[in-house]
């Protein structure tokens, strides 16, 4: 087989041009391979840094637990303790922690109130689902018996 001697050290024209393009592909599929991988990488770094609620306080069907919803949603206004903060007071904040608070409300009532809202409380309707609404019912229920505890 005959070679053209020269700027193909002896190579074959036919071949050497056949490397030179191999050269050049795989210096393009490398750059195109790395920019797949650092953008799924972003891709996944964003959605596992975008979900902010700590695992431990999701169940497996990624529902929020009582406290935690409480603590997004609730503390702001109602307080840590249940009692509602007193700069509110003015505005009807209930105390999750008096007897006859608890006593003069139906689960149906709370349900309701935490659903379509109440006062200046915004509904949660759109927010959480209807299960998370139940849970934060049973969380405000809870203040009334850890308040009997402490007496």
């Amino acid at each position: 087989m005959p070679t053209e001697a020269g700027a193909t050290g002896g190579i074959p024209a036919r071949i050497a041009s056949h490397h030179t393009n191999q050269g050049a592909r795989s210096k393009t599929m490398s750059k195109f391979l790395s920019l797949v991988i650092i953008f799924g990488a972003v891709i996944f770094f964003t959605t596992s840094v975008r979900n902010t609620v700590p695992v431990a306080a999701q169940d497996s069907k990624g529902k929020k637990d009582a406290p935690t919803l409480y603590k997004q949603y609730c503390v702001k206004c109602h307080g840590a303790d249940g009692k509602g903060l007193e700069s509110l007071k003015s505005v009807d904040i209930p105390d999750f922690t008096d007897a006859k608070w608890q006593a003069s409300r139906t689960d149906q009532t709370l349900t309701e109130s935490i659903t379509q809202g109440k006062g200046v409380m915004p509904g949660m309707k759109d927010t959480i689902s209807a299960e998370e609404i139940g849970t934060l019912t049973q969380h405000v229920r809870a203040f009334n018996a850890a308040a009997k505890k402490k007496k």
